[in-house]
């Protein structure tokens, strides 16, 4: 060896991406017992102000703030922004305070390992550890309360 040194190994993007999406469904959600109903959370994502035209948003129960649910319901962004949540293919989620982690790249998603996300939102809203988005899922929100405006990468 000529004293070259060895770059750290890289995580592959695609793995990447779908590893947070695997991990918001396995690492803090799952099929949950608790029998509370759902309440019915509709919403609205922009970047910069203007409608987020693709992604997924996941709603994660936020231990920091007490929830003890184990379900993450989650829903696709559609071109105009809006998106609807579900849980299990029924709409809705349990009331309580959650994180929301939102996913949205310029490229298809493709599972290979050299495929690289180019990000629409800014790359902390796509991990539960550093997104900033919160929100409480509540019986009678008021207009807006599940609408998210984000910053650009």
């Amino acid at each position: 060896m000529s004293g070259e040194r060895k770059s750290p190994r890289r995580m592959r993007p695609a793995a990447l991406f779908g590893g947070v999406l695997a991990a918001a469904l396995v690492a803090g959600c799952g099929k949950g017992d608790d029998p509370d109903r759902k309440v019915g959370i509709t919403g609205r994502v922009t970047l910069a102000g203007v409608p987020l035209i693709r992604g997924e948003i996941v709603f994660i129960p936020d231990e920091e703030r007490g929830s003890k649910r184990i379900d993450c319901p989650m829903g696709n962004i559609a071109p105009d922004g809006t998106y609807t949540v579900e849980l299990r293919g029924e709409g809705g989620a349990a009331m309580g305070s959650y994180k929301v982690m939102v996913m949205a790249t310029r490229n298809p998603v493709e599972i290979r390992p050299d495929w690289v996300p180019v990000w629409i939102v800014h790359p902390k809203y796509t991990q539960r550890h550093t997104t900033d988005l919160r929100v409480e899922v509540v019986e009678n929100p008021a207009p807006g309360a599940y609408d998210f405006d984000l910053s650009p990468p």
